[in-house]
């Protein structure tokens, strides 16, 4: 087993004392190149894309992993009747959604992650991952926000628009896929994962102001982090971006678990909410983890220990770790992270 117990970082997330910070950097598909392969190749299947996933967490050392390939609003966007194009890089995105007009919302039905084609896979994959690694190692999985999978079946610019010009219809169609949501999450608590990570990047603070994200995210956020909660797991929660004029809303969701991107001033948000929820975070996946040298990982990573001191804390990339970074760079991340608290045992 890799790094710490599950129980130990658990105890970190609720603030207890744990022996050490976690490190958990926000790896999925870019572990493909980890094992050679590309992404297209492992998208969608379960057991390539848990041999990628096993791999790089025995590589790097890292203390628990992400079981899934992306964040999965694309998939359930998909399932629920999206049409996709897949770029040249092999993540998908959605190329035209299903709601066109009002009448079209009360259409939409959840669909059976057991069944949907898209979804099946990222379940079996929790299933592989934890038979491979045992019970003690913490999983990790992404759930579609409200706020974003709603830009997916309606169309993001029209989503934007309707913020200030259609604000009924914006409620009707996030609302709607919170309850498209609710399935997904009962389903992969139920297969094993341990913490359930809520991605709302369109509901991020560098595009709609912190009125909207209180009016027509929040809510629905919360709501399904009481499904996450109610489902036996912990309820976590990623919004891309500059969020610092939203920390107090995010906390105030039920997560229990933050993910700041790498534009948020991890000092900052430590001083105003880091007494109310465990931060993850926030070495910039880009310039830092896939084109820095080990040495410029370790010192960033040293930079986010220092901000957050030895408490509520887990060291992570402020976002998706991209597909061609270096193992020894994610290895750097627990590097730093135990000579720090070696320095002050």
């Amino acid at each position: 087993m890799c790094g710490m117990a599950k129980q130990a970082i658990i105890a970190t997330i609720e603030g207890e004392r744990a022996d050490r910070i976690p490190v958990i950097p926000q790896i999925t598909y870019g572990a493909a190149s980890i094992v050679g392969r590309t992404v297209r190749e492992l998208s969608g299947e379960s057991d390539l894309m848990a041999d990628a996933l096993s791999r790089a967490h025995a590589e790097a050392g890292y203390d628990a992993i992400y079981a899934g390939w992306e964040s999965s609003f694309n998939a359930l966007a998909e399932a629920m009747g999206c049409r996709m194009s897949i770029s040249e890089g092999g993540l998908p995105s959605v190329a035209e959604g299903v709601v066109g007009e009002r009448g079209d919302i009360s259409r939409l039905q959840p669909p059976d992650p057991e069944v949907a084609p898209t979804l099946r896979p990222r379940l079996e994959t929790i299933d592989l991952l934890r038979e491979r690694l045992g019970p003690d190692v913490l999983i990790l999985s992404y759930i579609p926000g409200p706020f974003t999978l709603g830009g997916l079946l309606c169309g993001v610019d029209r989503l934007m628009m309707a913020v200030i010009q259609d604000p009924g219809f914006l409620g009707d169609v996030v609302s709607a896929a919170a309850d498209a949501v609710v399935p997904f999450i009962k389903t992969t608590a139920a297969r094993g994962a341990d913490v359930l990570v809520v991605a709302d990047p369109s509901a991020s603070s560098s595009l709609i102001s912190p009125d909207h994200f209180s009016q027509f995210a929040r809510p629905y956020i919360g709501r399904l982090m009481d499904e996450i909660s109610r489902a036996g797991a912990l309820p976590s929660l990623h919004i891309c971006g500059n969020t610092a004029p939203i920390l107090e809303q995010m906390a105030d969701t039920g997560a229990k678990v933050l993910e700041l991107d790498h534009l948020v001033d991890l000092e900052e948000a430590m001083s105003r909410i880091g007494d109310r929820v465990c931060l993850q975070g926030n070495v910039d996946p880009v310039k830092v983890l896939r084109l820095g040298s080990a040495d410029e990982v370790r010192t960033a990573s040293r930079a986010c220990l220092e901000a957050a001191g030895q408490t509520r804390f887990i060291l992570s990339s402020g976002c998706e770790v991209p597909d061609g970074t270096p193992v020894a760079n994610l290895r750097a991340m627990v590097e730093a992270r135990d000579a720090f608290v070696s320095e002050r045992a």
